[in-house]
């Protein structure tokens, strides 16, 4: 019953959607909360990556917002340049101390959706802070994780990683 090649790929959740409109799906998801963050020296691709997801939402007719470090000044700059709502999260450094600032922010908002690309260095130097936060949101809404480098037990629905199965990163 593995995975084989001659064969399309048939997702367990698609299966279980089948049964719903495209328009039931989206009253399902409701809105969608996106954290993560950049700067000029975290570089600023987790926030691009981050809009991608955001734009493809709003064409699905999902509202989509923000959640960023209140220093990332340039990534909050970006994201409402481009339509998008910013929230700017207080300043700690810890991604736990912020668990429950998001869990309001879900509940204010009413998401049902949250994405994440936090598997920077800093986040990753604090991997058990970055679980636990996983672990502590997915018990609120839907999680889907932005993942780019060998991160691929995280706590969530769905981990994406564009890199499953590369040589990327090397390991020197």
């Amino acid at each position: 019953r593995g995975f084989r090649r001659d064969r399309p790929f048939r997702s367990r959740t698609a299966g279980c959607l089948a049964p719903f409109s495209r328009t039931k799906v989206l009253k399902i998801m409701g809105k969608a909360l996106l954290r993560t963050d950049g700067s000029p020296l975290l570089g600023m691709g987790h926030i691009m990556r981050c809009l991608a997801v955001a734009d493809y939402l709003k064409s699905l007719g999902v509202d989509s917002l923000f959640a960023v470090q209140k220093t990332a000044k340039d990534a909050s700059s970006l994201i409402c340049s481009r339509g998008f709502a910013v929230t700017q999260l207080g300043s700690s450094d810890r991604l736990v101390e912020e668990v429950e600032e998001i869990g309001e922010l879900i509940s204010r908002t009413g998401t049902c959706l949250l994405v994440t690309d936090l598997c920077h260095r800093s986040a990753l130097d604090h991997r058990d802070d970055l679980e636990q936060f996983h672990e502590s949101l997915r018990r609120k809404c839907f999680v889907v994780i932005l993942s780019g480098g060998d991160e691929f037990d995280l706590p969530a629905a769905i981990l994406v990683n564009p890199y499953y199965l590369s040589n990327y990163p090397k390991k020197t």
